[in-house]
């Protein structure tokens, strides 16, 4: 897949992503993801409460500590966090003034990025982010889109909505669109969500 390129995908967002420890893990994960990183925990469904750990929300999606019995720690896969540029350099210091071990890594040009493990020894990324945008001189970021069918829809968090049974809807509509968002003022992003005709516009 070429990058840039929009396709029809079956698959259009990471959800959540989780992280497995050992039972009694709530207290240290509360420090390290919440006090330490600053992540806010979000209340986990009822239904779930009885399995132990805890979740976090990290930009627009969830980080979740699971409890696994027969626990052992992962040493090569690993989440990689997204941290501004400008703030990197701020997380490896927090990090290691509190005792947790980073090493920078400067495999890839360009990309500023350490590693370090989670309380229970999961290795962890921390990198400037590497995923592709489209940013305009205003600072509008459109994610990239896979969809073109016959049915489109925009639904905008402030409850307005707009439908179109045309294929070429964002083509034709991505001035008012642009516009829209000008004039809205602050940052956004658009992405897909679990209905394929249907696109979110989030403002934050």
């Amino acid at each position: 897949m070429p990058p840039g390129a929009v396709h029809n995908m079956l698959l259009i967002e990471i959800d959540h992503i989780q992280i497995a420890a050992p039972k009694g893990c709530e207290e240290v994960a509360r420090f390290f993801f919440g006090s330490l990183l600053k992540l806010e925990e979000i209340e986990k469904p009822e239904a779930l409460r009885a399995r132990g750990g805890c979740w976090f929300r990290v930009g627009s999606r969830q980080l979740h500590i699971g409890v696994e019995e027969d626990f052992r720690p992962a040493r090569k896969a690993h989440v990689a966090f997204a941290v501004p540029k400008d703030e990197i350099e701020q997380v490896f210091v927090r990090l290691t003034m509190d005792g947790v071990p980073c090493q920078w890594d400067n495999a890839i040009d360009g990309i500023r990025r350490f590693y370090t493990s989670d309380p229970w020894g999961n290795r962890l990324e921390f990198t400037e982010p590497t995923y592709e945008s489209i940013s305009d001189p205003a600072g509008i970021r459109f994610r990239s889109l896979g969809f073109c069918r016959r049915r489109i829809g925009l639904r905008l968090r402030s409850s307005f909505e707009i439908k179109s049974s045309h294929r070429q809807f964002f083509s034709l509509s991505a001035r008012f669109l642009l516009i829209l968002l000008l004039f809205g003022g602050g940052k956004h992003h658009i992405a897909g969500t679990r209905d394929p005709w249907i696109l979110t516009l989030t403002r934050y």
